[in-house]
């Protein structure tokens, strides 16, 4: 039974971004047809309307959460700001298809000094070994959730999440960085 509701997720799943990959597809080729403002805008909101109701097809939190974060958040507010010729998607020459679609739903910037090695936006390893710490609380919590005031595991409910998704966006950077030194990806970040 778990496994055959496990199947039907992994299918709802790849079906979830096969709609946002080929909504995005969508929204590159119409920003060939129309000009950024209002009249892209009223073309490309049933995309970023659909974006929002697309995560509701999965019931898991691990599959459904990062892919509520990525559409829902992250891809609607990028095609906003595109169809107003704003934002990391705009750009002169337009940006390839290969290009577009994981800039738009993914946490990532692409650098045109992709040389330059800068260590700005890296963590700290104290700042890791904090995380994991607060991580590391979360079955004793939940284990004694009757014990603790309901105000207080509402708090801490928070706090697991925020660190739950700082952990998916680092794992997300990380397997995207190893892509992109590995030379998986340089067909993505080739012009």
């Amino acid at each position: 039974m778990v496994i055959m509701k496990m199947e039907g997720e992994m299918s709802n799943f790849a079906m979830v971004w096969i709609t946002v990959v080929a909504s995005l597809w969508y929204c590159h080729a119409i920003a060939k047809i129309t000009k950024q403002g209002p009249k892209r805008f009223v073309v490309i909101l049933p995309v970023t309307l659909l974006f929002f109701v697309l995560p509701l097809n999965l019931s898991t939190i691990c599959l459904g959460g990062p892919t509520s974060f990525f559409i829902a958040w992250l891809a609607t507010f990028k095609l906003i700001l595109f169809s107003f010729g704003k934002g990391p998607l705009s750009s002169d020459p337009p940006l390839p298809l290969s290009r577009f679609v994981p800039l738009a739903c993914l946490p990532i910037k692409i650098q045109e000094n992709a040389g330059q090695n800068s260590k700005k936006g890296q963590k700290s390893p104290l700042n890791y070994a904090t995380k994991a710490l607060i991580f590391a609380t979360i079955l004793p919590v939940y284990q004694n959730k009757s014990s603790i005031h309901p105000k207080l595991f509402l708090f801490l409910f928070g706090v697991y999440t925020y660190t739950a998704l700082e952990i998916i966006l680092a794992t997300v950077a990380a397997a995207i960085g190893f892509c992109i030194s590995t030379d998986m990806c340089t067909w993505y970040y080739k012009s």
